[in-house]
């Protein structure tokens, strides 16, 4: 039988048009569908819009308010400066402030300050985040204890192999994106040495008159910016600590521990070890611990401190495998006139294990509560006759704290690193040796601020700071009374502060902002899909 061609191609062109009817059905109606909370998402995208601006704005009313002369430091209510505070475009706006370095609401004393706020428009919230630093010292004040140089050498700087000085990424300025100051007193070439694989991130070299030319050496990509000062950087000596030097008639007994033992008065003993790992000393209260020669800390010991301790080691400071942890809010002052020996040891705060991290983000904490100082040798030298300091952070050894010598040699190596800044007579950074620096420790009131009260008028460094030879309380009281400015060292101030002037703005003026303000907003906004999806 035959069939006809053309019934099987009608019959096939219907179901054709068919399933375009179909499809075209299914489309508008999607289409239709999709156009129903249109509407719905546009005020949404209006509304986020304005939360938006509104956030932004409150923060820069925050930086505002930190500009002028308003005690806004005390006038918050346990952190919040703003409380739904009718605002911009509609808004409502919270903004709340806290101390970076505590995590609580900000003292009389904080300069390192978190803002956030937050706006809401119509149930929809959008906010910005900023860091800020404001200095809290009265205008007239100046900090001679050079804590505002990650490294500073009387002599020599070297960095070499895959050495790294950089800032430390989990401090809380970081996000500021300060640069990295270097400063020395060396004039001639190579001061500054560079070579291999290291690297010094963002960094500006201070340096007095008369330097060579070729005063920095580098064999690699890196660059340094030079400020040529028109006076020698002072490195004063450090201050003088509570224990008076072996008078060389009394003699004391040593002090041998290797089980758990706390000392929480004064003690002054001719040697101190500390032995394996049941060996836990811990010192505590405000007490003042004397070593007439060496301290040992020998492989699984440990020193807790809890309390403000004082160590004073007329010897050798010598830790393997060993720590020195500081329970919250302690701090601890070490004086070693003889060498220190660190190797796969660790200085800093608690710690939940035994990890020393040397990566740069280890958590934080103030560096300025672990300061560590150098005694002047006598004249005959030390134990072994000889005039020198060397002090070694060996095989990932971790110090997180600052380092001030005006006599010592610093060599951090073998993936060691310092977490703070270090003052020296030479550093030496080799192997995967690191240091991470905190920008907590600059105040902003130091020598490398053309502004700073450090100098005359023609930029000169005053005579008074150029002649100080001390960090002692008395030279630094004395600088203060001859100055009329308050003196910031070592975490301490010294002088009275005059009177603040306030500024009153003239009429139909906008209020006056004498305050400086350091921010970087770290946050801002919110992801589209969290307003996108509430329909």
């Amino acid at each position: 039988m035959r069939t006809n061609p053309n019934i099987n191609r009608r019959g096939l062109a219907m179901l054709l048009v068919l399933v375009g009817l179909m499809t075209g059905t299914i489309l508008a109606t999607a289409y239709l569908a999709s156009r129903d909370n249109s509407a719905a998402i546009g005020e949404n995208i209006a509304a986020a819009a304005r939360a938006r601006w509104g956030a932004a704005s409150a923060l820069e009313l925050g930086i505002a308010i930190m500009q002028t002369q308003t005690d806004w430091r005390t006038s918050h209510i346990n952190g919040k400066l703003l409380d739904d505070y009718p605002f911009l475009a509609g808004a409502t706006v919270d903004l709340d402030i806290i101390d970076l370095q505590t995590t609580l609401p900000p003292t009389a004393e904080s300069e390192d300050i978190q803002l956030t706020a937050t706006a809401t428009v119509d149930g929809l919230q959008q906010t910005a985040i900023a860091i800020a630093h404001v200095s809290a010292a009265p205008g007239d004040t100046v900090s001679v204890d050079l804590s505002e140089f990650a490294l500073f050498a009387s002599e020599r700087i070297r960095l070499q192999d895959m050495a790294t000085v950089t800032r430390w990424p989990t401090a809380p300025l970081s996000h500021l994106g300060r640069r990295i100051a270097f400063g020395t007193q060396g004039t001639s070439a190579s001061t500054v040495e560079i070579y291999g694989g290291a690297t010094a991130i963002d960094t500006t070299l201070y340096h007095g008159p008369g330097t060579s030319q070729a005063l920095v050496t580098i064999n690699n990509d890196t660059i340094i910016e030079r400020v040529s000062l028109q006076d020698q950087l002072p490195l004063p000596a450090p201050p003088t600590p509570s224990a008076l030097p072996p008078d060389g008639v009394t003699t004391y007994p040593d002090l041998i521990i290797n089980t758990a033992t706390t000392i929480a008065a004064n003690e002054r003993r001719n040697f101190i070890e500390i032995l394996s790992s049941a060996g836990i000393a811990t010192l505590q209260g405000d007490i003042v611990v004397v070593a007439e020669q060496d301290l040992d800390l020998l492989p699984g010991s440990m020193m807790i401190i809890d309390g403000n301790v004082e160590l004073d080691v007329f010897g050798d400071l010598t830790m393997d495998y060993a720590a020195i942890e500081l329970k919250p809010n302690a701090t601890l002052t070490i004086y070693v006139r003889d060498d220190v020996d660190l190797n796969y040891s660790y200085i800093g705060d608690e710690r939940v294990d035994d990890l020393r991290d040397s990566s740069g983000y280890a958590s934080w904490m103030d560096p300025q509560r672990i300061r560590f100082f150098t005694r002047p040798l006598p004249p005959e030298g030390d134990d072994d006759g000889t005039l020198s300091q060397d002090w070694t952070l060996g095989y990932n050894s971790i110090i997180k704290g600052s380092l001030y010598s005006a006599h010592a040699r610093i060599r951090i190596e073998t993936d060691s690193a310092i977490y703070g800044r270090v003052a020296a007579k030479r550093l030496l950074i080799k192997d995967n040796g690191a240091l991470f620096y905190d920008h907590t420790l600059d105040s902003g009131l130091g020598y490398t601020n053309p502004d700073s009260d450090l100098y005359d008028v023609n930029e000169h460094i005053k005579s008074e700071y150029m002649t100080l030879t001390s960090l002692d309380d008395a030279d630094l009281l004395a600088a203060s009374a001859a100055t009329g400015t308050v003196i910031y060292s070592s975490g301490k101030t010294y002088g009275t502060a005059p009177a603040k002037e306030i500024i009153v703005a003239a009429p139909g003026e906008p209020t006056p902002r004498p305050v400086p303000v350091e921010y970087q907003i770290v946050s801002f906004g919110t992801d589209m899909r969290d307003w996108e999806k509430r329909y």
